[in-house]
């Protein structure tokens, strides 16, 4: 067994070395493991084999991260789950990437609806369901939905003013979502989330 180990481990070296970085430890890790479980198989067992027990391969934890308790409160209070909410949104290394994004809706929908997903995004990142206008303006240019001649017009209508504590104007300060907001965000993510 020894013999093949040594024969083994160099090859193994050498994938693990066109492997990126961050990878590299996992897969020598694995690779190293699989060479011992196929040699210990072509090995006869011998008593003191058997009386050993050997541990179950330990697999990282890629449950997403604990949300902030206001986000948890905001699911509970809106009949939300986790998993609806992770339908929409991937959680992973500090960064909330959205998975499901408005579409097929007018400018002045898509740019209400990225308002009220930048906020849900800041909460789990921050805690605090606020946004930002120019982060606002940023991903409406990105995404095709900024209408430079009606972008802040959309915000002053009352509808749409009623869904953030203050002002929303362009380089102003960020601005925390109002009860109706909260609604409204709810309500988007049961839709993005339907859209399957």
């Amino acid at each position: 067994m020894y013999d093949r180990l040594k024969e083994e481990i160099p090859r193994i070296l050498e994938i693990v070395e066109k492997v990126p970085e961050p990878f590299k430890l996992r897969c020598f890790e694995l690779l190293f493991a699989q060479l011992l479980r196929s040699a210990e198989q072509a090995t006869p067992p011998s008593p003191a084999t058997k009386q050993r027990v050997i541990p179950a391969e330990v697999t990282p934890d890629v449950s997403p991260p604990a949300l902030p308790a206001r986000v948890r409160a905001f699911l509970r209070r809106h009949n939300l789950d986790e998993a609806q909410l992770q339908s929409v949104v991937m959680m992973a290394d500090g960064e909330v990437h959205f998975i499901r994004e408005p579409r097929d809706v007018p400018n002045a929908t898509g740019q209400i609806q990225w308002a009220l997903l930048l906020a849900l995004q800041n909460a789990i990142i921050g805690g605090a369901f606020e946004v930002d206008p120019e982060d606002v303006r940023s991903i409406c240019i990105e995404k095709g939905y900024y209408d430079r001649g009606n972008f802040a017009a959309n915000f002053k209508q009352s509808r749409n003013a009623a869904l953030f504590r203050g002002e929303m104007v362009p380089q102003g300060e960020r601005r925390s979502l109002s009860d109706d907001g909260m609604d409204r965000l709810a309500d988007l993510i049961r839709n993005l989330t339907s859209q399957g």
